[in-house]
């Protein structure tokens, strides 16, 4: 996938059992879709998820569901954003 530019996200990291993750990326998705209509944003890119660790003997997982926006997020305060910047590793 080619960037043309920055990258704006909406992030949102929680921690959830393995056996809980489709109800926490169904949960999150909706969560954040709404959100940024809300706020009159789009994304025509999809969804993203992150894992920072895996603790695989309490078979759980630290998270993060994320939406690709077209423009900054500012106004999403529940949730975190983060830029992108493009890069070799993007393209």
């Amino acid at each position: 996938m080619k960037s043309d530019g920055p990258k704006t996200i909406c992030n949102k990291r929680d921690k959830t059992k393995f056996d809980k993750l489709p109800d926490f990326f169904r949960e999150l998705n909706d969560t954040i879709y709404q959100a940024i209509q809300r706020a009159g944003l789009k994304s025509n890119e999809s969804p993203i998820a992150t894992y920072y660790y895996a603790d695989e003997a309490k078979k759980e997982t630290y998270i993060a569901a994320a939406l690709p926006v077209q423009v900054p997020a500012n106004n999403l305060v529940v949730f975190e954003t983060i830029t992108i910047r493009p890069s070799k590793a993007m393209d």
